[in-house]
Parts: C-alpha cells; sequence; structure tokens
C-alpha cells in the first residue's frame, strides 16, 4: 500500500461510499431524455435563468440532463449534451 493510500483514512472512505450512494439513488429516482427531466416520476418544468434572462445558454446547460443520462446508460445522448454546452 502506498502512503498516499495508507493516509486515507476512515472519513476519506465514508466519503466516497456516500458518493455512490448519491449517485445511486440519482440513478433510481431520475429520468431525462434531450429536452426534459423526471424525479419520481414528475416532470421539471424548469428553465435555464442564464437563457431566460441573457437569451444565450449558459455553459452549463444540459449538464443535469447529460449526467442522468449518463448514469442511466444512454452514453451517446449523455455526450451529445456535453458536446452541445461545450459548441
Amino acid at each position: 500500500m502506498t502512503q498516499t493510500a495508507s493516509k486515507l483514512g476512515f472519513p476519506a472512505k465514508l466519503v466516497g461510499i456516500a458518493l455512490l450512494a448519491q449517485l445511486f439513488i440519482l440513478r433510481i429516482a431520475t429520468w431525462a431524455d434531450s429536452e426534459q427531466v423526471w424525479i419520481l416520476g414528475r416532470q421539471l418544468h424548469w428553465g435555464c435563468w442564464f437563457k431566460q434572462h441573457f437569451g444565450i445558454p449558459c455553459p452549463t446547460c444540459g449538464l443535469t440532463r447529460s449526467v442522468i443520462l449518463t448514469l442511466r446508460g444512454h452514453l451517446d445522448q449523455g455526450f451529445i449534451l456535453t458536446i452541445k454546452m461545450v459548441g
């Protein structure tokens, strides 16, 4: 075991487990397509504040949908949304 790995104690492992648990819950409780997001079966009717006020998408527009699509195994759709955010 390396010296860095041995310095990671119980709190670091607990944080890692907590993050994995959150991703698992997010995977179960959410669904998305390229245009909409659902949480616990209810569609979210929200828009980007930045886009509503300035007329252009913010740098993170589509990030929530991209993460949810990726967690659900739709890597191609998540990647396309990520490219749209950058480009």
